[in-house]
């Protein structure tokens, strides 16, 4: 089969693949980065989705769902990193069904250490890579990432059938 309808897309699509492909490889591998606790790129991953959206009070299946990822799997990994010290669960003083999450101080602390190690390691040539291109140029790229992360953490929904 050709690949011709990759155009002169295909290197770039190619990398995005191989991206994918690595990164849902080690998703959930703890890793030793010389923490207190190893940790995983999905437990770092909520942490922070966790923290950008404390102020809005979000429950568990709407920070689930901003993350592409599914409600069961996200309160294993919450119920993984309370049993870590990580993370702290919260009722809602006006509706004790809502739970609400918060990374914990011990959780802080270890994502700030986290964050020096991977600048150190990773981040740091891809953020000076970054900078060399126009915003304009990363806010495109971004979008197109998107749109890929959109369309690949659709659930396909099942149509019924009728039965003669």
């Amino acid at each position: 089969m050709s690949l011709e309808w990759l155009g002169t897309h295909k290197e770039f699509i190619s990398e995005l693949m191989r991206f994918g492909n690595a990164y849902a490889l080690n998703y959930n591998t703890e890793r030793d980065l010389g923490l207190e606790v190893k940790l995983s790129a999905s437990e770092v991953q909520m942490m922070e989705c966790i923290m950008n959206s404390e102020d809005k009070y979000l429950k568990m299946a709407k920070i689930a769902a901003q993350m592409g990822i599914p409600k069961s799997t996200f309160s294993k990994n919450i119920k993984k990193m309370m049993n870590k010290g990580l993370i702290e669960k919260y009722h809602m003083s006006d509706n004790k069904k809502e739970i609400i999450v918060r990374v914990s101080d011990y959780g802080r602390k270890l994502y700030a250490e986290y964050c020096e190690i991977v600048i150190k390691s990773l981040y740091g040539e891809v953020f000076r890579r970054l900078d060399e291109i126009p915003p304009e140029y990363e806010a495109k790229l971004t979008g197109i990432i998107g749109i890929i992360a959109q369309e690949n953490s659709r659930t396909a929904k099942p149509s019924l059938e009728k039965i003669d």
